[in-house]
């Protein structure tokens, strides 16, 4: 294999899960050519890496960022149709859904690769796991293979690499971004696209206030349009000047990420970049079963496994109940303090989880 098509067309959490794929073939094929076809918002974190050698961009009609009007299928129909000319060894997607499936079958029928996900695999509750014979090389994951991440690295392997397919992420100089830890600096991401995935401000506020008054500062993160609403909602937090808010575009948050100690977040984009920088996470679930998409050694915070309605999906039955979205309201700002106060660095690294902390706690590995 000389030259490879990396399909990148969904969210941005796939984005960062999909660049240990290119990890793993780069470091074990190094004369490998790898191209990457995925939306302009993620641009940036294939241009910076020194493995790519080119970036096209479309948009597509999938994942949470649309913007796919007649003009858009038209850019993606040419996209395709000038890929299709390059003669690609492989072409390559992670999610297997029909969609991904599909444009990988026009580019190249014969050397389409994706993943083909077994009967009752819980990822299927989320893609339109249709079309299964589009990819002429499936690789077959498995239902008791749940980690999105070992599904990428059983891809990999597939292709012929040999390394571990773990993520990196780097700057225009097209250097590896590495950690550079300040003690006592915590990240707090506290964005996510869907309501049911969102733990209540008034939560955020109170971690906050718990997480100063044990001596830490606090960066909080957020996309720049919602610094406004950001500014005012965390405002009390911003007064003690022991909290600064982040809003800015991919590659300053990278770096910024890089110097948090911890990073505390929903199950979201963020806690993606922090594995890829190495830096250790806590995510506060609700609706989800977190063992599928959060990445390797992440402490998971959850309170939804004896609601009935659990796991959803992301598909709540509980908004017009006396207690819409429990699974993660439920967990409190204490319970999140307690869980940093008794994992040090390393444990969380690794996703040990210490005796004091309560059965609510799931570590992953």
């Amino acid at each position: 294999m000389k030259n490879l098509l990396v399909l990148d067309c969904r969210n941005f959490g796939d984005s960062v899960i999909g660049l240990g794929l290119i990890e793993a073939l780069s470091k074990s094929i190094p004369e490998l050519r790898i191209d990457v076809l995925t939306r302009p918002q993620f641009a940036v974190m294939r241009r910076n890496h020194p493995s790519i050698r080119r970036v096209e961009c479309a948009s597509f009609p999938m994942g949470t960022v649309k913007n796919f009007g007649v003009s858009a299928a038209l850019h993606l129909a040419a996209t395709i149709a000038r890929l299709k000319m390059e003669s690609y060894d492989a072409v390559v997607n992670i999610v297997g859904d029909f969609r991904e499936n599909f444009i990988g079958f026009l580019i190249d029928s014969r050397r389409n690769w994706g993943p083909v996900w077994e009967k009752g695999h819980p990822i299927l509750n989320g893609i339109r796991g249709v079309g299964n014979g589009l990819p002429a090389h499936p690789v077959v994951i498995g239902s008791e293979k749940l980690s999105v991440y070992g599904a990428v690295s059983e891809i990999a392997r597939s292709l012929g690499a040999t390394a571990q397919a773990v993520p990196r992420l780097y700057n225009e100089k097209k250097e590896p971004i590495n950690k550079r830890q300040i003690p006592g600096l915590v990240g707090m991401h506290m964005s996510a696209t869907q309501k049911c995935r969102l733990w209540p401000i008034e939560n955020w506020l109170e971690l906050g206030r718990l997480l100063i008054a044990d001596g830490n500062t606090l960066r909080l993160y957020c996309s720049p349009s919602e610094r406004g609403a950001f500014s005012q909602a965390y405002e009390p937090l911003l007064r003690t000047k022991r909290a600064e808010l982040i809003a800015g575009p991919l590659e300053p948050f990278f770096e910024s990420l890089a110097e948090c100690s911890l990073l505390v977040a929903h199950d979201s984009f963020a806690m993606h970049v922090a594995y890829a920088l190495d830096v250790p996470r806590i995510v506060i679930n609700g609706p989800n079963i977190m063992p599928v998409w959060a990445p390797p050694g992440t402490v998971v915070l959850q309170r939804g496994e004896s609601l009935p309605c659990y796991p959803c999906f992301n598909r709540p039955s509980c908004e017009a109940g006396p207690e819409p979205y429990a699974c993660i309201r439920k967990v409190d700002a204490e319970m999140v303090r307690e869980t940093i106060k008794h994992l040090s660095i390393q444990q969380v690294r690794k996703g040990e989880v210490t005796n004091a902390l309560t059965a609510n706690i799931s570590s992953l590995s």
